[in-house]
This record gives structure tokens, sequence and C-alpha cells, in this order.
């Protein structure tokens, strides 16, 4: 099977325009908002904009204004309309006005976060079983950067014997381009599988990100669903197996799209796919594609809890006679979020 020639090419112009004096106003889904007047009350935010009119934002879905962020029981107005914001005013224990210890560009979404997945699965391709699956991922997510650092582990055996014994660790991190859609991009990842000739591979990669779709119920009241955003990456760099058919170092392209969900009751949905042509010879591609559905189950008393499904496809064209070209993970367990 031979796919026609994909050329790596990318150029980032960014073009510098200046604005009128107002308050920015940035949505926990990134999106900004150049605000005429902003008003925080007890749990919304009134924003008078010189389009969209007033909009009335649930307090919860506004990550910072003019770069400082907006404490939950502040009830203040901002802004008159292009002066400083100052910090939200709280209340200490003696009943005085204390300033908010908030630093200006932080916000409480730059902090890191964690995962914890405990599953069940099935696996056809490589082997076919079901199996154990454990996944613990970390990141953060603010203004200027995305992190995210994600290690799984996967294990059957059959008769006493281990059948599926296959580990993953990987790391992404996107550098986002102020009051741009374009952000720079790079992985690593690193896999060992005692059930494959190649054993042990890396790949890493680094180049351009942009984002096609970041929409936001807030401010698309038609939009159905909470929260939705499309990115697309286009880079390349070196993959290496250790073993198997191909152990050169070899350069590779990447090709990929991230689309992420946010339903109601604040169900989630991550999908991503990533096509890394061999860049030689063209002839050679291998594809990955995940999708992970989460429903928190709210418990009471067992916050952070949520239901998990997730899909992995794993598919490489020239294998070893002793492989299988594709690999197919589903899972269903239990995700701690902490």
């Amino acid at each position: 099977m031979r796919l026609p020639l994909l050329p790596i090419l990318f150029f980032v112009l960014l073009a510098m325009t200046g604005r009128a004096s107002s308050e920015t106003v940035v949505l926990t889904t990134g999106e900004r908002l150049d605000a005429e007047r902003v008003v925080v009350q007890e749990d919304t935010v009134v924003i008078t904009h010189r389009i969209l009119g007033t909009l009335e934002v649930p307090l919860e879905d506004i990550r910072s204004i003019d770069g400082k962020s907006v404490a939950p029981a502040a009830e203040e107005e901002l802004s008159t309309g292009g002066g400083d914001a100052s910090p939200p005013v709280k209340k200490n224990d003696a009943g005085t006005d204390t300033k908010s210890d908030a630093q200006p560009g932080s916000d409480t979404e730059s902090e890191w976060k964690g995962s914890f997945t405990l599953s069940g699965s099935f696996n056809e391709g490589t082997t076919q079983n079901t199996s154990l699956f454990t996944e613990l991922t970390y990141g953060r997510d603010n203004a200027r950067e995305q992190t995210s650092i994600s290690t799984y582990y996967r294990f059957a055996s059959s008769s006493g014997e281990t059948t599926q014994s296959w580990f993953n660790i990987s790391g992404n991190q996107l550098w986002k381009i102020p009051d741009s859609p374009w952000g720079i991009f790079a992985d690593a990842e690193f896999d060992w599988s005692e059930f494959n000739t190649w054993e042990q591979r890396f790949a890493a990669h680094a180049g351009g990100q942009y984002r096609f779709l970041n929409l936001s119920k807030a401010t698309n009241p038609e939009l159905w669903v909470k929260t939705l955003t499309l990115d697309g990456r286009l880079g390349a760099g070196p993959r290496k197996e250790f073993a198997g058919i191909e152990t050169d170092l070899v350069a590779e392209g990447e090709i990929g799209a991230i689309l992420n969900l946010t339903f109601a009751e604040d169900q989630t949905i991550a999908a991503n796919a990533s096509y890394y042509p061999v860049l030689s010879t063209y002839d050679d591609y291998r594809f990955e594609a995940n999708l992970n559905w989460k429903m928190p189950l709210h418990l009471k008393g067992l916050r952070g809890l949520s239901l998990a499904l997730g899909i992995k496809y794993q598919y490489q064209l020239e294998v070893s006679p002793e492989d299988k070209n594709y690999n197919l993970l589903g899972t269903l367990g239990v995700t701690y979020d902490f």
C-alpha cells in the first residue's frame, strides 16, 4: 500500500496589530474577549463587548481578566473601560479587605493536575487476549503553554504464562504564541513491548500546531456541546527501533489532529490521530489513533472518580513476518483525577 507524497512544510506569519484600550477576558477554553466593561458578580461575570453586546458568563468559565485570576467570591466592577483592573478584593479572618495574592499572568489553570486509570481491556492484533491496563497522566494547561506527561502498562497472562507486556511513556509540550492560533510543539515517546520483534522503539517530533476551532457555549449559545477545540499539527523527527527488520535511525514526519469536547455534566471526549511517513522513502509509514471518553460518576464522598472508555489503534506498514501490522486495544475502567 503506497500513499501519495505529503510534503512537510510549515511557515508561521504573525502580524502584530495595535488595539484600543480594553480589558482582556480569557475563558477556560483559551478564547479571548476584548471587553469594554467587566463586572464580577457572585457566580457570573457580566461582559460588555463592542460587537457581541452584553454577555453573562459563569465565573467557573473565566480563566483571567486582564492577566489577573478571578476570586470566586469577589463582587466588584473591575473596569469601566480601558483602566487597569485591580486584583479582586477578599476579606480576611478579621473582616478587613486584603488584595488577592494572584500575580499578573498567573491563573489557577496553570496548576499541575493528574489522573490515574485502572481498566480491563481487550487486545486484537499483536496478541489476542483480555488484559489489565493502567495509565498515569500528569499535566498543565495555561495561557502560555501546555504540558502533558503520561505512561501506561498493559499486561495479560494465560495458563501462568505472560501473553502481553507493553510499557509506554510519552511527553508532549506546546508553546502557545500569544494572541494567535499558532503554537510550537515537541513530543517524544518510548515503547517497550515483549511481544513485538522491534522490542523497543523511540520517536520524537517537533513542528507547528494550529487551532482550527475554539468554540464555547458561553459565547456561542447555539453550540451543542459546552466546549469544542480542534488542532492540527505538522512536524518531523527521528525514530529508532532497537530490533526487528529496521534498526537504522530514520526520519519521519508527523501529520496529526487533536479534538477535545466537553459535554453537560462535565463529560469529556479527547481524540487524536497521527500519520508518520518515513521521509527517506515515502513508501513506509505508521499510524496511531486514540479516543478517550470520561463520564464523572458524581458519587457522594468520592470526588474525582469517572467511568473511562478508551480505544487505541496502531498500524505500521513494514513489520517482521512474526508481527501483525496493527494493534487494537479497547479499555473500560475507572479514572481518578487528582
